[in-house]
C-alpha cells in the first residue's frame, strides 16, 4: 500500500525526510538550527518544513536509537495529525549528564506514519470483567 505525504520547505536549510532504507519503518527528519542541548534542558527544535498527511493517517515521532539509546536524549511530544499545516516543531530533552549539541542538518527524531481509525467514544456505567482486571503498574508478572 502507498501512502503519500507531501512535504514543504519553509527554511532554506530544511531537509526533507528520508528513509534510509525501503523497508524501514521510520524516515529520519533534521533539525534546522544549531543548539546544544544541556544536561536537564529541553528544546523545541525546528525543521524547516510543513506537510500535508492523507485523512486517515497521522505521523508520530519516536527517538531515533543512536541518540535515544546511546545519549540519553528523549522526546516529549510526537502526533502530527493530516490536519496539521504548520511547521514541524520536535521537543527534546537531554537525560544525560553530558551536553548535546545538534548542528544543522543533524537527524534528531524518526517518523512512522500511522493509520487512524475512526472512533466512537462513549461513556458507560461499568466495563466488560477482564483475567487482568484493575492491576497495573508492574502486576502483570506478579503471582495472585
Amino acid at each position: 500500500m502507498l501512502m503519500r505525504i507531501k512535504f514543504q520547505k519553509l527554511h532554506n536549510d530544511a531537509k526533507i525526510p528520508t528513509k534510509a532504507g525501503e523497508h524501514e519503518a521510520g524516515f529520519d527528519i533534521a533539525a534546522v538550527e544549531d543548539y546544544s542541548l544541556l544536561p536537564n534542558e529541553r528544546h523545541l527544535f525546528h525543521t524547516g518544513f510543513a506537510s500535508s498527511i492523507e485523512t486517515g493517517y497521522c505521523v508520530v515521532l519516536f527517538d531515533r536509537s543512536g541518540i535515544g539509546g546511546k545519549k540519553g536524549i528523549h522526546h516529549l511530544a510526537g502526533v502530527i495529525d493530516s490536519t496539521y499545516r504548520g511547521e514541524w516543531l520536535v521537543s527534546l530533552v537531554n537525560l544525560s549528564s553530558d551536553t548535546y549539541t545538534v548542528k544543522t542538518g543533524d537527524k534528531i527524531i524518526q517518523g512512522l506514519v500511522l493509520p487512524v481509525p475512526e472512533l466512537f467514544i462513549e461513556e458507560v456505567n461499568s466495563l466488560d470483567e477482564t483475567v487482568r482486571g484493575i492491576k497495573g503498574f508492574g502486576s502483570s508478572d506478579k503471582q495472585l
